[in-house]
């Protein structure tokens, strides 16, 4: 293959990996993205620019589900962890956390956004039941650091 063509399919890849991210509806399920990603939905139109403000870090964490869980106070706690190596379930033993309510949160943020697919009719009935039921182990398989296959 010609280099031109590879830097083209490259950027081509790129371009279309970031405006999918850009002009998605929901925040994914990491809270790691939480600390990148500015919800653009939830700006209103009339407000003035120096009134569009990103949440503050204690804001993100202040009561976080996942947090508590995990037993971690910070995104930064989370994210050093994370970037080390550990699985969230190492993290939560690490911490005295609750792995299987790790599991839970995962599981019910993954089934609403599937419910939300299957209402807006980007999945069908069949693929939304076969996603749902694999939901589970990929979650588990998450968690424990494992691949799912």
């Amino acid at each position: 293959m010609h280099p031109k063509r590879i830097i083209i399919s490259g950027t081509i890849a790129v371009v279309v990996t970031i405006s999918t991210g850009l002009h998605s509806e929901r925040i994914y399920a990491s809270p790691l993205v939480k600390l990148i990603s500015v919800n653009v939905d939830k700006m209103k139109p009339g407000l003035k620019k120096s009134e569009h403000q990103a949440p503050s870090l204690a804001v993100l964490t202040a009561g976080d589900p996942l947090h508590t869980a995990l037993g971690t106070s910070s995104d930064e706690e989370l994210y050093q962890a994370v970037y080390s190596g550990q699985s969230l379930a190492q993290i939560a033993s690490a911490n005295q956390g609750d792995v299987q309510q790790v599991i839970d949160l995962q599981l019910a943020e993954l089934t609403q956004q599937l419910n939300e697919r299957l209402a807006a009719g980007s999945l069908t009935h069949e693929q939304y039941e076969a996603q749902k039921a694999e939901l589970p182990a990929i979650v588990a398989s998450s968690v424990y650091g494992q691949r799912y296959s």
